[in-house]
Order: C-alpha cells, then structure tokens, then sequence
C-alpha cells in the first residue's frame, strides 16, 4: 500500500485570548483550543470530509493543513515530510501542490481585480511562466464551464455559482495534488451546489487531485467522499469510511448530525434521537465526555470519564464509551 498524501499527526491549533486586566498583572495567557490532537490521512486521489456543527473547528482545522493557521501542537506531513519544518507557513514548493477555496465565494475574490487578474495571481506569485497568460486563463475558465468573456469582469458582477467556478479556476490553475475547499457549496441555490459539486467530481476524474471538503451539510457529500471525519469542539469523534459511519454511526453526535438532514420524504416519521442543547464554551468544557450534556445516551461514567477515540470491530474510530468492548 503507498504512502498517504496527507497526514495529521496529532494536528492542534490554539488561539491566544485577550488578556483581562487581572490576567494581565499576574502574567496569565488565556488560549482557547479549536483543534485538538486531530489524526487522519488521505490517499492521493480521494476526498476526506470533514463534517460538525459551526464551532467545532472544521475550517481551523482545514486552515492548519494548509500552513495558514500555524500548528500549536503535531503536525502535517505531506508525501511523507513536514513542509512547515521550515516555515510554520509552509514552503513556496507546498504551496504550488497544495491550494485553498474559501468558504466565502464573492468576499474571497479581490474587488479591485477582474477575473484575469485572480486566476493568474497563482502564477504571478510562484513564478510559473506559461505560453500565453491570457490563453491559459481562458483555457482554466473552459475546464470550470465559463465563458471567455468571464476574464474581464469583476467579482461584483459574478453570481454565486459563478464566483465559484472562479475560485475553482484559481485552486487548479498550478495543477495541485490536494485542495482544502471550505464550505464550496455555502450560499448557492440547490441545483447550483449539486453543479459544482459534479465540477469538482469530474476535474478530480480527470487530473487526480484529492480534496479535503469542509461542511456541515453532510447530505451533500454522501456520493463524494471517501472518508469522513465528524469533528465535535475540536475533538473527532467519529472517522472512517463515508458510507458506514452514514448508514451506521457509531458515536451519538455523528448519528444526531445525520438525523438533522432532511428526509426527502415528507410523510416519513423521524426516530432517531436528536441533538438536545448548545455547544458548551470551548473556554469552559466540561468534565469527562463533552457530549454527554446533549447526548441521548449518556450514563454515569460519562461525567467522570472522557472517552478516548477507540478503533472498533469494522476499522472505524469512535470516542464514545459505548464503543469500548
């Protein structure tokens, strides 16, 4: 078996805080920690889910396997070496294989900038000469389904799903081995989402490239991931292949995030348990399972007892007591 292209190793990011007066006499920092010992690894030519409610540290985690948010502990290997060994922001090398979509498609495009502009940058900054610039953006904006005459106008004058299929443009023009799209389907209309998400599907047929997508709209990644990882106040909770955590979840807060979806139809009654409750604050978690306050299922060693991630009977991880055996 090859090498993983990507791998975490106990991958965590942590923010400083704001210093109150009192804090700041006594010498104290204040940290809040949005990612916590995250492991897994992706195969070239294969797409990793990341899934969790807002605030479980989905795109921070997304932002440290790209060097953009530094790591406060583990690291990331990429093809089997460190490229933030270096330069915590990573190496220009790195960066040419490896390309961000933000969630955001119109605020992530420059205004001041045409479409020609942000789809050569890539080039302009590694300094990658090409035959004809001009050619070769018109050639990036075929491959994503735009038209030429895209190249000269502005991000305010995009649709959604047009702003997009910029972004895409952008993340490929270099040719990457990984792109990290954070939220690619946010804020566009049904059948735009399912558009883009078949772009994305067949450029990844055609040039091989993996994807690391991160969402909270699990019904949309159910025939485009591989593998899925269920991420809960920075913590993963459930990871294993796509399409037996979703007919099987092992831990209750995959199951609950499942049973949200919607059900297609509308005279099915719902038996799942839901997600009772709020995310408790990252600043003050609480003791033993941090689930346990909105789980259906919690006991009493839950509030005395944090689960470990567990490795189960068909190759999953689960960190959940009741997957122990």
């Amino acid at each position: 078996m090859s090498d993983p292209l990507l791998e975490a190793q106990n991958l965590s990011v942590r923010y400083q805080l704001p210093q109150p007066i009192g804090d700041w006499l006594q010498r104290r920092q204040r940290y809040l920690d949005a990612v916590i010992d995250a492991n897994f690894t992706l195969s070239e030519g294969q797409t990793l889910a990341i899934v969790g409610e807002s605030g479980s540290g989905k795109s921070s985690l997304g932002r440290a396997l790209v060097g953009l948010e530094p790591a406060s502990g583990g690291k990331v290997l990429f093809r089997g070496a460190d490229p933030m060994e270096a330069n915590p922001r990573g190496t220009p090398a790195f960066h040419r294989e490896v390309a961000m979509m933000f969630q955001d498609p119109i605020s992530s495009l420059s205004p001041r900038r045409n479409v020609f502009q942000l789809i050569s940058e890539p080039f302009r900054i590694h300094g990658v000469k090409t035959g004809g610039m001009r050619a070769e953006v018109e050639r990036l904006l075929g491959l994503v389904g735009l038209p030429k005459e895209i190249a000269d106008r502005y991000p305010h004058q995009l649709s959604g799903g047009q702003a997009r299929r910029v972004g895409v443009a952008r993340a490929i023009a270099l040719d990457p081995k990984l792109i990290v799209a954070d939220e690619p389907t946010a804020g566009l209309d049904v059948s735009v989402q399912a558009d883009v998400l078949n772009l994305m599907r067949s450029l990844q047929n055609r040039f091989g490239m993996a994807y690391v997508l991160i969402t909270h709209n699990i019904s949309l990644i159910r025939h485009v991931a591989d593998h899925i990882v269920v991420t809960y106040m920075g913590r993963i909770v459930e990871y294993g292949p796509t399409a037996v955590v979703l007919s099987a979840p092992a831990h209750p807060y995959a199951a609950g995030l499942i049973a949200a979806q919607p059900h297609p139809d509308p005279d099915k009654r719902r038996t799942e348990a839901p997600i009772l409750g709020e995310t408790p604050s990252l600043l003050h978690r609480p003791a033993g399972c941090e689930f346990r306050a909105r789980c259906p299922m919690a006991f009493a060693r839950c509030a005395s007892e944090a689960p470990a991630l567990t490795t189960i009977a068909d190759g999953r991880q689960s960190r959940c007591h009741l997957s122990e055996a």
